[in-house]
């Protein structure tokens, strides 16, 4: 398995047993984790801690469009992997949410297995290189 070592997830949803949940499974996986609760919440958090995944819910007011849209496309992209996590199923909802920046979609319910093995490919697709082409 690929070594996740310091590791930060940020979890984004409204609701505090899914934030729970989805902490519960990671933990032991070796991520340190962050919630949020909400857009601006959700901001603070990666203003000072920067992580290397966000977790994001579509939020009931659609707000969760908006901070992927923040994170992906904003003045100042950042090197942050983004999957939505919604149970919103709508191909129109999930082209929204990839359309908004977002690099994987993932709809409630989700199997445990599944959702590890999505955050572990895109965290090796964001990781920077160990070193430049043509060293030894």
């Amino acid at each position: 398995m690929w070594a996740r070592a310091e590791k930060e997830i940020l979890i984004v949803d409204d609701d505090p047993s899914v934030r729970d949940l989805l902490a519960y499974l990671l933990r032991p996986a070796g991520y340190a984790i962050r919630k949020a609760n909400d857009v601006t919440s959700g901001l603070a958090c990666v203003a000072e801690h920067r992580p290397d995944l966000a977790l994001i819910d579509w939020l009931p007011d659609g707000s969760g469009l908006e901070l992927t849209r923040t994170l992906k496309i904003g003045s100042e992209p950042r090197r942050i992997a983004v999957i939505m996590i919604s149970a919103r199923s709508l191909e129109a909802d999930q082209v929204a949410a990839l359309d908004a920046g977002a690099d994987d979609y993932v709809t409630k319910p989700f199997s445990t297995r599944e959702l590890l093995a999505r955050i572990e490919s895109l965290l090796r697709r964001f990781a920077p290189p160990e070193h430049a082409y043509g060293e030894q």
